[in-house]
């Protein structure tokens, strides 16, 4: 694949660095083009990057960290993306010589009331009472085999690989360790009271993170709630409001994200 013409999308904490990935990309003969391109470059912390992610799927894609001073200062931690801008040029040099393979990841599908969502990363649900607890029942299918989950919390996440060094890792962020990428589709309880677990007539204590296959499907209800609102990267920043009773069903897209990527030397 030749890469001659790059759409640019950067953070709004990052936008000082454009000039110097305009110049970069013109020392390699690549081109700005934001209406007719090969391959789509995005700059800034993981925020950024699933965001875009999500949106441009059908793209290959090249996630560059910024560690600008201001993106530093503003908390921008980027454990997903380990392109950085000192990498920059190699990486640049690699593309134009067409020196890079495409790495695919799975991308996570949402069904809600009827529509659908898509992210890179992962979907959350928290409440917006602060004063109650969200009581809800996940039910998770895969080879065969059902487990239900009930849970008392403040809000519960769901999460591809790629999305498992965010929100997900708070557990490990809190405990200063670096977050560990998952092999499969993550569940995560947020500051949880109460979880168990039953699979088949085994009733457990449940853990507040669990991995589970990556072709699983995960439903999720909520059984009485504190206004418990939806986000996710591509998601209004107000959340969407989720209706006690009515079902939320998350599963790997038949689509994938494409990521360019160097040959490891």
């Amino acid at each position: 694949m030749e890469v001659r013409r790059v759409k640019v999308l950067v953070s709004r904490y990052a936008k000082m660095r454009y000039n110097y990935i305009k110049r970069m990309l013109s020392g390699y003969n690549i081109k700005i083009d934001n209406k007719k391109y090969d391959a789509i470059l995005v700059f800034g912390g993981d925020g950024t990057f699933l965001k875009y992610a999500a949106l441009y799927h059908d793209k290959p894609i090249l996630a560059v960290k910024s560690t600008s001073a201001e993106s530093k200062l503003l908390g921008s931690r980027g454990f997903t993306i380990e392109v950085t801008d000192a990498d920059l040029p190699k990486v640049l040099r690699a593309i134009s010589e067409q020196n890079f393979y495409i790495k695919e990841e799975p991308l996570l599908k949402l069904r809600y009331m009827n529509k659908e969502y898509i992210t890179a990363g992962d979907f959350y649900i928290e409440r917006g009472n602060i004063r109650s607890a969200l009581r809800y029942k996940l039910r998770v299918s895969y080879h065969g085999k059902e487990t239900e989950i009930w849970g008392i919390s403040n809000g519960v996440i769901i999460t591809t690989p790629l999305g498992s060094t965010g929100y997900y890792a708070y557990v490990d962020i809190l405990n200063k360790k670096r977050p560990k990428r998952i092999n499969g589709l993550g569940v995560a309880h947020i500051l949880p009271t109460y979880v168990i677990e039953m699979c088949g007539k085994t009733r457990r204590q449940g853990n507040v993170r669990e991995v589970f296959p990556i072709e699983s499907k995960i439903t999720l209800t909520f059984d009485r709630g504190a206004r418990q609102y939806l986000y996710g990267p591509t998601l209004p920043e107000r959340g969407i409001a989720v209706e006690n009773g009515k079902e939320l069903t998350f599963k790997i897209a038949s689509e994938r994200l494409k990521l360019i990527a160097l040959h490891a030397k």
